[in-house]
Parts: structure tokens; C-alpha cells; sequence
């Protein structure tokens, strides 16, 4: 060990504990720091496809794959031993990520079905006295299009585990001799993983402008309205207006996500349901203006009201929600471009309605995010967009710096710890690793889901699925590329089954039409179920 200098070896038990528990946590402010800083510069309008395709979910692996590749390191002989630590990361974050958090978020963002048995979001809130029926069979939330699809691209990723498995099957006899056996098809599963993990990112990248990347990025607007990180204007800086609307277009959000029109109308509706408090379906002046004020956009009142006066068609001294998004493109136009209000109004008041309309089920709650320095929303807009790719870079590089210091040391103290309970390092760090590498999925999953949205619930899902994918391409591809080049055996056939059958349960799963909360709690079970099943496994002869 090189830095930190303390060996586990030298200390106690508490002392163990106490390494075991600081590495962990530094560890999880890691991964912290790798998502915050990835997610911020979705904010930013040229970032925002690449980020959310590739710079996500490849940062999102960083800490597993750190582990990973420290537990085969050193001599070989200790590297055959410790990399029990790295496949125990492999198993337990992926079936956790697939299990826990997903059935968190199931049950964080059910809703009670209406008589089609559709999930009703049109009254999101769940029966204070429901009976355990309804509760377990009659609420849940809708697998969505957007899932569905995530389901497929992680099952696809599978197809290595079957091929390192092969030899691993077939071959018996002395550690070095399985090694040689299987060191071409740990060099073809390699490149598989490789060419699979290529093939995923350019398959995100081929949708950064679809609809699960415009919910993962109008997400983090919220988060950052809504905490006044940064201002509306920053928010919306060098976002395209709105086209003229196509009279044929049927869904025009769903054409037209990419403007600034779209995404206000997507991060605004929370602060609107929030201030229509008579649910009447419009704002007076004052609570437009106390409204905007709480995204950081001062006016004055003179100005507003020329504005709100033109815009109000019907001269009722009320503005809809479409009309409170009209005057907001000509508030943050005014301070972020050189665009004339009557451009800017020549969008319809149908269409903009219909922005209205589409929002209307996405009712949201607040988030964690980032600490930015305070000044940062009090600076101009292209000003607070340069300092929020200044904090999102600074916040990656600190995330990846520390998954390279401390995991080393990490997988020694959980070797260790196995050592001293007497029992396989697989289990130790089946169970610990994925706490402090996966924490801040399990959060962000669960705060998602919990805006009960089909949107949101969408998003949450899905992420679980992009990040088990991510485990079965790039975290694999390191163990198998240590098993080639350092001539080391796969000797994990139950680790494998278990990893290959929860996944394909959890795509069943994405098979229905709505998941359940009894659902939610026998996705949960799963993830223990699976650390016995790998026990009965190795009990009855499998390695």
C-alpha cells in the first residue's frame, strides 16, 4: 500500500471498522462528486446529449470499476485471491442496483390505479386508509416505453458472462492450468465487453435528444431552480424558441422538447401548481411575479405589467399557465438575447397550451443538489453557465481522483475484514462495496420516483438499467482483461448464475404493463435471495 499508509493488517478490530467506514464514505463523496458534477453540465445546451449519453453513465462506473481493477493488482498470487473482492463488487452492485433501489422507487412513486387499472396521475396521492389490498395489488407505477427499451439494451449486455463461463465449466483441475484455459475466452469476452460498451454509448449517443435524455436534463433544472443554485435565465441560456408550431403535429411537446418554450413549460408547472393554491388554472400579477422571483427572476413591476398586458388576451388581470410561460420566454430572452418580444410571441397560445396540457401530470418535489458557491445565480447568465462548467469539472476530477486513491486501500481492508470473520472476501464485498460505490444511485433513484410522475418514474428506472448495463460491459470488461493479461482464473460460476438470473428477472419484470408494490417488495427480497442462492450454489459443488 502506498497512500493512505495505514495497513489493515496493523490495526484492530475498531481500527478496521473505523478504515472500513472512512474509505467507504470517501468513496461515496466520490461518487457524489462524479454524478454532481456530470449532472451539472447537462445545464449546459452543447454538453447536455454528450453528458447524458456517454459522460453519465461511463463517470457513473467509475467507483465499482476502480474497486474492481485494485482487487487484481499486486502478485499473483495475492491478485487470485483478492479478485474475489472485485467480482464480489461486480455482483453486489449490479444486483443491488436492479433490486433495492429499484423497488424503492416502485414504492416511493406508486400511485392507486383508476378502474382500467392504469396508474392515476391525475390524483397522484395514494389513500391515506387504503386497505393492504389496495395497497399491495391496486397501486404501483407504469412500465413505461422508455424502460422497456432499458430492460433490452441490459440484457443484451449479458452475453459475455456466458462466454467466460464456458471454460469455466468445462475445465477442472489446478488454478493455473483453469487460468491457461480460459485465457482466449477471457481475451473474446474482453473485446465483447469492449465492443458492447462502444456499441451502448453510441446507442445513447444515437438518442441524446430523445425523450429520456430531455427528462434526465429537465430533472436536473428543477433541482437546480428549485434549490436557486442557478437563475431561470442560466437555466434556459442558449436554449433554441420555439419553431412555428406544424398545424399536423398531434403531441407538440414531444416535437419541440429541445426549445425553450418546452423546457419552461416542463421545470415552471411545479412552482405553478405551488402557487395556484385555489387551483383555478391561472396567477395574478403578484404571485406571477413572487413566482419568478423564486427562480431568481427579478422584475419590475412596470415592466411586468406592459408585458403581462399584451399577453393577457382575455383582459381578466389573470394569466394561464401557457400565458405565464409566453411572458417567461420574454423575460429571459430580454436579459440572455437580442430577440424582439413580438418574435417571441408569435407562438400560438394553442400550442403553448398544449405545453400546458402535456405538463399537466408532472407534478414534482424537491432534490438534493450541489453545493455551487451562492454568488454564482446572482451572475449573468453566460457568466453563471462558464462557472457552472468550471464547478462540473472540478467536481469530476475530485470524484475521480479519490475512487483511484482509496479504492486500493478499500479492497485491502475488506479482504482483511473477510479474513478475520473467517469467511469468503466475495461475500464482505458483495454487501459493503455496492454502499459506498452505489449510495448515490440509490438516492437520486428514489428522489426521482418520488415526484410521482410516469416522467419521473421513467427516468429513475431506466438509470438503474443504464448503470447494470454499464457493470456488464466496462466493470466486466476489467476483470476480464485482468484475467487475460494477468493470467488469473474465473473461478465464480455461482456468482455468475446469480448476476445472469437476476437480470433476467428483473427484464420479466419490465415485461408487464404496471409494477406493483407486491411487485416492489419481491424485487426487494431478490437481492438477499440471490446471496443465499450463490451459497446453495457453492455448497453443491459450484465454484
Amino acid at each position: 500500500m502506498t497512500f493512505p499508509s495505514i495497513d489493515p493488517e496493523d490495526v484492530g478490530n475498531t481500527g478496521l471498522l473505523w478504515l472500513l467506514a472512512s474509505y467507504g464514505y470517501i468513496l461515496y463523496m466520490a461518487a457524489n462528486y462524479i454524478s454532481e458534477g456530470s449532472e451539472l453540465l447537462t445545464l449546459i445546451p452543447k454538453f447536455s446529449g454528450i453528458v447524458g449519453s456517454i459522460v453519465l453513465p461511463l463517470l457513473g462506473a467509475v467507483p465499482d470499476g476502480a474497486i474492481m481493477l485494485f482487487s487484481g493488482l499486486g502478485d499473483i498470487a495475492t491478485a487470485q485471491e483478492t479478485l474475489s473482492v472485485g467480482v464480489g463488487a461486480l455482483a453486489g452492485s449490479t444486483i443491488m442496483l436492479v433490486t433495492l433501489p429499484w423497488s424503492l422507487s416502485v414504492i416511493s412513486g406508486r400511485v392507486k390505479f383508476n378502474k382500467k387499472g392504469i396508474p392515476d396521475y391525475r390524483k397522484p396521492k395514494n389513500r391515506l386508509h387504503a386497505t393492504f389490498c389496495e395497497k399491495m395489488f391496486h397501486s404501483g407505477v407504469p412500465v413505461t416505453p422508455i424502460i422497456n427499451k432499458g430492460a433490452i439494451s441490459m440484457i443484451l449486455t449479458l452475453v459475455p458472462f456466458f462466454l467466460v463461463q464456458i471454460p469455466a465449466t468445462i475445465y477442472k483441475g489446478h488454478v493455473d492450468d483453469l487460468a491457461y484455459a480460459e485465457r482466449n475466452y477471457a481475451l473474446t469476452g474482453f473485446i465483447l465487453c469492449i465492443l458492447g460498451f462502444i456499441a451502448y454509448l453510441g446507442y445513447q449517443l444515437h438518442f441524446a435528444n430523445g425523450e429520456a435524455s430531455k427528462l434526465q436534463q429537465v430533472a436536473v433544472m428543477k433541482k437546480m431552480l428549485q434549490n436557486g443554485t442557478v437563475s431561470l435565465e442560466a437555466a434556459m441560456y442558449n436554449r433554441p424558441h420555439l419553431t412555428e408550431p406544424n398545424a399536423t403535429e398531434k403531441s407538440p411537446l414531444k416535437k419541440q422538447q429541445s426549445s425553450m418554450d418546452g423546457y419552461m413549460a416542463e421545470v415552471m408547472y411545479d412552482q405553478f401548481r405551488k402557487y395556484d393554491v385555489d387551483n383555478s388554472g391561472d396567477l395574478d400579477i403578484d404571485e406571477c411575479i413572487s413566482m419568478f422571483a423564486d427562480y431568481n427572476l427579478k422584475l419590475e413591476r412596470n415592466a411586468v405589467l406592459e408585458v403581462f398586458n399584451l399577453i393577457d388576451e382575455d383582459q381578466n388581470r389573470r394569466l394561464s399557465f401557457a400565458e405565464i410561460i409566453k411572458a417567461g420566454v420574454i423575460f429571459v430572452q430580454d436579459d440572455c438575447s437580442t430577440r424582439t418580444k413580438s418574435t417571441i410571441l408569435r407562438a400560438s397560445a394553442q400550442h403553448l397550451q398544449n405545453l400546458c396540457d402535456d405538463a399537466d401530470d408532472d407534478d414534482g418535489d424537491d432534490g438534493e443538489v450541489e453545493d455551487i458557491p451562492e454568488d454564482i445565480k446572482n451572475l449573468c447568465p453566460e457568466a453563471q453557465q462558464a462557472a457552472i462548467i468550471k464547478a462540473a469539472f472540478e467536481y469530476m476530477a475530485i470524484g475521480t481522483i479519490l475512487c483511484i486513491v482509496f479504492s486500493d486501500p478499500m479492497v485491502e481492508c475488506l479482504s482483511e475484514l473477510a479474513k478475520r470473520l473467517n469467511i469468503p472476501s466475495f461475500y464482505v464485498s458483495f454487501v459493503l462495496a455496492p454502499i459506498a460505490a452505489n449510495a448515490s444511485e440509490i438516492i437520486s433513484s428514489r428522489d426521482q420516483a418520488i415526484k410521482k410522475t410516469s416522467k419521473s418514474i421513467s427516468v429513475s428506472l431506466s438509470t438503474l438499467e443504464g448503470a447494470a448495463a454499464m457493470n456488464n460491459t466496462f466493470c466486466l470488461s476489467i476483470l476480464l482483461g485482468l484475467i487475460y493479461f494477468r493470467k488469473l482464473a474465473w473461478q465464480y460460476t455461482a456468482e455468475t448464475i446469480a448476476i445472469v438470473i437476476v437480470q433476467i428477472a428483473m427484464f420479466l419484470f419490465t415485461r408487464k404493463k404496471n409494477m406493483t408494490m407486491f411487485d416492489a417488495v419481491i424485487i426487494a427480497a431478490i437481492f438477499p435471495l440471490s446471496l443465499v442462492l450463490i451459497v446453495v450454489l457453492e455448497y453443491v459443488g459450484f465454484d
